[in-house]
């Protein structure tokens, strides 16, 4: 998504330098989790200030640093910060607020000993001490939402959570990716089944759909993950694995299918496949659990579900209403969603920092 986001300021007439690190780089030091969290207490870590100031930047755009460059140096940054906040990390170890299968604030309201107790990063108590003692005292201690003179989140729900546990309101700017557009040759016939593509962990909630899924639908599952096997497993007759899939591969088969299912149980701070099948003219529908549900339901193009018998409901109202809904998923993409969208209000971001 880096990659991509500099490549449509650069169309745009930007020029960009990309400085990043990764975190394969480091998996043959010792102990790498438990050096990536004492990083994040110290503030150590790659010092990128040499080839910012050989560059001379406009604006620094920060995305993520963790776990391999450090924070001491945003002090003396040469140009004006902005950040980008991808997940929850600076607020939770394990950097979704998810734990047992449901949505965990315990470390926001609580304090972040219950991530020691919980050993919420990478199950290991070890590696966890470093990111608990980071998130205490909320995040009027994290030198990134400090130093940095905006901080963009995707969606409302994170905005929310993000003010709750310190940050400051009157920084934050709400600004979803981008994605491409759908340029399906000629007219695409719909399949009469539903379509699934999601990292397939406890998160993701793909399981428990599965378990809610009535037999007289067909759902098509593409991804992979640890809960592969039991997924496999329930032998559920109306439901296919489709392993991974390359993303232009998936583009293509989106617009055929009747809509996109998205069951994830955390608060996702985006979901791309989501805006994937906006772009492709298919309807959604999310589980209630997570902030697409309200999007979709805000923008009227799909429904949402929490227990087999919504999610039933929802799967006959949405086939009946699929063209409609449909058209509907396609104005949302260019309104919201396009490169351009996202590249004009980017710049009025960057215009408003240089303009203190």
């Amino acid at each position: 998504m880096v990659e991509r986001q500099a490549e449509i300021l650069r169309r745009g007439g930007h020029e960009v330098e990309l400085i990043g690190r990764s975190s394969d780089d480091l998996v043959t030091q010792a102990l790498p989790q438990f050096r990536a969290g004492w990083r994040v207490v110290s503030g150590g870590g790659h010092d990128p200030l040499r080839e910012l100031n050989a560059f001379r930047p406009d604006v620094v755009h920060v995305h993520n640093l963790f776990p391999n460059f450090g924070t001491k140096w945003l002090k003396n940054a040469p140009a004006p910060v902005v950040a980008t906040i991808h997940n929850f990390r600076a607020v939770c170890a394990n950097g979704q607020l998810f734990r047992n299968n449901t949505v965990c604030t315990d470390c926001i309201v609580g304090s972040s000993l219950s991530a020691l107790k919980h050993r919420c990063y990478r199950n290991s108590y070890l590696a966890t001490i470093p990111l608990a003692v980071t998130t205490m005292g909320g995040l009027q201690r994290n030198d990134l939402f400090e130093e940095a003179r905006r901080l963009i989140v995707m969606n409302d729900t994170s905005a929310a959570i993000l003010v709750s546990a310190g940050a400051a309101e009157e920084k934050l700017r709400i600004l979803p990716h981008s994605v491409d557009p759908n340029e399906s040759s000629g007219e695409v016939k719909t399949i009469d089944r539903w379509f699934v593509a999601s990292r397939l962990s406890p998160e993701k909630g793909v399981l428990d759909l599965v378990k809610l899924w009535p037999a007289e639908h067909c759902l098509d599952i593409a991804g992979s993950g640890p809960e592969s096997v039991n997924i496999e497993a329930l032998g559920h007759p109306s439901v296919t694995m489709l392993g991974s899939l390359e993303s232009s591969d998936l583009r293509s088969r989106l617009p055929g299918y009747l809509g996109l299912i998205f069951p994830s149980k955390w608060l996702e701070t985006q979901g791309m496949v989501v805006m994937e099948a906006f772009a492709a003219g298919a309807p959604v529908i999310a589980y209630n659990g997570n902030p697409i549900a309200k999007l979709v339901d805000a923008e009227g193009v799909g429904e949402r579900y929490s227990t087999g018998f919504e999610l039933a409901a929802a799967l006959t109202k949405v086939k009946a209403s699929r063209d409609l809904l449909g058209e509907r998923a396609r104005r949302l993409y260019q309104r919201d969603y396009t490169d351009q969208m996202w590249l004009s209000r980017i710049e009025r971001i960057y215009e408003d920092v240089l303009s203190v």
